[in-house]
């Protein structure tokens, strides 16, 4: 009886527009009825009807529409202790400044993208507390990972040999939103690479987080580097995940770096770097885009120079099991009228760059990389890829390239992810090289 008594109202007594409502009866029963069919239990917050004309003798009424500006009084959060309670008041901050509408959902999009660990817009309900103060309940569903990966790169050509690599990274540890990441890469004997980072969304509870890392390595028994990076990131209105800081390094260099032209570095830069990721998983994504660039400048002794580092991807969905991924990565050293120290070159090669080589086999002023993978996921416990990578060290990568080509398969459960990919490079079928990735969950 009250589903009929809806659609009797809607049908002959409402006839609402953008800014008005007509109501052919002068029932007062009928005339709430008929506002509570349009306005649900979040619109009541919001809006309010108006009386504008009272007509008896036609048995109507016309009401005007009018939205109000209210802002939340408290905010309600379903945490069960995952974060601190003054980390979840600084990300929910935002909240409290913009009116309940459509400009309040726009900061849905602004946490996804500020925050690595909310992949998915807040929940939310509004209501009222106190009679007539405003609250909403949100529900925050944060993706935190902790992990240790190895990962394997085995050359089976003529010289058979094993590079490694080991990470550990965690999350969330001190229920601050932090990240701790720990890594050591060994390519012989004579080549290791260790780092060494932390990461705080909001220290002491600032509006702002601050991002430090550490690079050590030894480059063919040539010479050793030390670079210390530190990052603040702010929040502006363009680029939610904007990053200002300063870098300070140094290179020492061998007797063995000092016979082949390699020579000493120490260098200080101020550094920019901005950061816009939307995919949908950060271990396994086939889903959203990636853009990160970070730009340094400043003196190697008395010299400018700057450095950059761009990425840029996206996933495009063929059909619900099908994902065509695009990629590109560049970096690019510049020194103002002085050539380009060789101890500043940049490396690629191997399964983090350019699959199908073996890892450091390449070293330029700069380079790019052209990347296009076919991902195919059947089961959630399985995925499949092919992939092209097209590197060069020019302007335009039609000149002069190197490729690398090849597939691989992903083996996903709650705590492990094995990742096994073959490659070849510049089809040369007598050598391969296999990339293998494990990462354990804990």
């Amino acid at each position: 009886m009250h589903i009929f008594s809806i659609i009797f109202l809607s049908a002959f007594f409402i006839y609402a527009k953008q800014d008005s409502l007509l109501i052919k009866s002068i029932d007062s029963l009928s005339i709430v009825d008929s506002i509570n069919i349009i306005l649900d239990e979040k619109t009541k917050l919001f809006t309010s009807y108006e009386l504008r004309s009272f007509n008896p003798d036609n048995g109507e009424v016309q009401y005007f529409k009018k939205q109000h500006n209210k802002n939340i009084d408290s905010i309600f959060v379903s945490n069960d202790a995952i974060i601190n309670n003054k980390i979840i008041n600084q990300i929910l901050k935002p909240y409290y400044d913009i009116p309940i509408g459509s400009q309040f959902s726009k900061v849905d999009e602004k946490i996804v993208k500020r925050y690595y660990f909310i992949t998915d817009k807040p929940k939310y309900n509004f209501g009222l507390f106190d009679n007539s103060r405003l609250g909403a309940k949100f529900s925050l569903n944060p993706q935190f990972n902790s992990l240790f990966t190895s990962i394997l790169g085995i050359n089976n050509g003529d010289r058979f040999k094993i590079v490694g690599e080991l990470k550990m990274h965690t999350e969330n540890f001190l229920k601050n939103a932090e990240s701790f990441d720990l890594y050591w890469k060994k390519n012989d004997s004579t080549s290791q690479i260790m780092k060494f980072g932390v990461f705080f969304p909001h220290p002491l509870s600032l509006d702002m987080g601050i991002d430090w890392k550490y690079h050590y390595e030894i480059f063919n028994a040539y010479y050793t580097k030390n670079e210390n990076r530190v990052m603040l990131q702010i929040f502006t209105p363009y680029f939610y995940d904007f990053k200002i800081g300063f870098i300070r390094g140094q290179t020492k260099i061998t007797n063995a770096g000092k016979n082949n032209n390699f020579e000493p570095l120490s260098y200080n830069a101020f550094s920019i770097s901005i950061n816009n990721d939307t995919r949908n998983d950060r271990l396994l994504p086939y889903k959203g885009k990636l853009i990160r660039a970070i730009i340094d400048g400043g003196l190697d002794r008395d010299i400018i120079y700057i450095n950059s580092h761009t990425k840029m991807l996206s996933f495009y969905n063929i059909s619900d099991n099908v994902s065509i991924k695009f990629q590109w990565i560049m970096r690019g050293l510049y020194y103002h009228k002085y050539k380009i120290p060789k101890s500043r070159y940049l490396i690629f090669g191997g399964g983090s760059t350019l699959r199908g080589y073996q890892e450091q086999t390449f070293t330029s002023t700069q380079f790019q990389i052209y990347t296009i993978e076919f991902i195919y996921n059947e089961m959630s416990s399985f995925q499949t890829n092919t992939f092209i990578d097209l590197g060069s060290v020019n302007i335009n990568p039609l000149m002069k390239h190197i490729i690398g080509f090849g597939l691989g398969i992903a083996q996903i459960s709650e705590s492990n992810i094995i990742k096994l990919e073959y490659a070849l490079s510049n089809f040369n079928f007598k050598e391969g090289k296999i990339h293998l990735k494990w990462i354990n969950r804990f």
